[in-house]
């Protein structure tokens, strides 16, 4: 009889933390790099699961990607509406 491997726990909580990375504003960022992270130690495990663990690293890549995307748009909103809102009240040269 062959010895089954475990699933690894650290390939579910890449995919797990992955695919919420995307979905949760600002917070998904270190849910993104978590998912990273978990990647590489079921990787290290040599335990089963490799396929939910390369789908966790690559939701977590994406989310960390949509969250940088997100903070980007938001502090260039931020400074572009303090400039206007300066500009408008004759404070701004």
């Amino acid at each position: 009889m062959s010895e089954q491997k475990e699933l690894s726990s650290h390939a579910v909580t890449s995919l797990t933390l992955g695919i919420i990375s995307i979905f949760i504003p600002i917070f998904g960022l270190l849910l993104g790099i978590l998912a990273i992270f978990f990647y590489r130690q079921s990787m290290q495990a040599q335990e089963k699961g490799k396929g939910l663990a390369v789908a966790g690293l690559v939701c977590g890549i994406i989310g960390v990607g949509f969250q940088l995307l997100i903070l980007i748009g938001y502090f260039a909103f931020t400074v572009s509406s303090n400039e206007t809102m300066i500009a408008s009240l004759g404070m701004l040269k």
